[in-house]
């Protein structure tokens, strides 16, 4: 009776465990769900500013879900986007969090230290996986990848008025870059910086695709 009572009450405590991972985590991708990136965005945040290293965050668009979607289908469209997930979070280490922020969107965080060059490098690296062949998609529709990438905490980007570690208002600015680079046709890769005597953004150099 005692073995019985063990083996009902561990099967309740998995299927706990499952219920938890699937309130936490994307139903197509099975990636990280907003709330928790958000939550863990301003803990490194936090982090970065007692301890005085950057961090980055990088949002990364599927700008051609909407071709692929029209050409192949549907379930052609929802493969795209796991295969997305898949390939960002191959790039990125365990620590890292990758998550799906709207239906073709995704943000990355990098937890610091962080140097600016590998979130450059890594952009280049996100933007070159996606135009690899994706069976059993036809060769001319690989992932176009556009990717917008903030180093932080720098100058008022990710703060709040008070001076307190603000998410909300980094995610915002970096979806705000992510839609003006959508509307011009070339550039695939747009760095951010906040310019500390203005308090304002300013804009790094922008990748053409290659």
């Amino acid at each position: 009776l005692l073995l019985i009572l063990h083996l009902r009450a561990k099967d309740f405590s998995e299927n706990r465990v499952r219920l938890r991972a699937l309130d936490s985590t994307d139903p197509l991708t099975g990636l990280t769900i907003t709330p928790v990136l958000r939550l863990r965005v301003r803990d490194a945040l936090r982090r970065a500013r007692r301890s005085g290293h950057r961090c980055a965050v990088m949002l990364v668009d599927l700008a051609n879900h909407a071709e692929i979607s029209a050409e192949e289908g549907r379930e052609a469209g929802d493969r795209a986007l796991v295969v997305a997930a898949s390939r960002l979070s191959s790039v990125v280490r365990e620590v890292d969090t990758v998550c799906r922020i709207e239906d073709t969107r995704f943000a990355l965080l990098l937890e610091g230290p962080q140097p600016d060059e590998a979130r450059r490098q890594l952009a280049q690296l996100i933007v070159a996986r996606g135009l690899e062949p994706v069976p059993p998609l036809p060769p001319h529709l690989n992932l176009r990848f556009r990717v917008v990438s903030a180093w932080v905490p720098d100058g008022t980007m990710a703060l709040s008025e008070d001076g307190s570690a603000d998410e909300q208002r980094l995610l915002l600015r970096l979806n705000l870059a992510m839609d003006r680079l959508l509307e011009n046709g070339r550039k695939v890769v747009h760095h951010l910086a906040a310019d500390p005597a203005e308090g304002g953004d300013r804009v790094g150099p922008a990748s053409d695709a290659p």
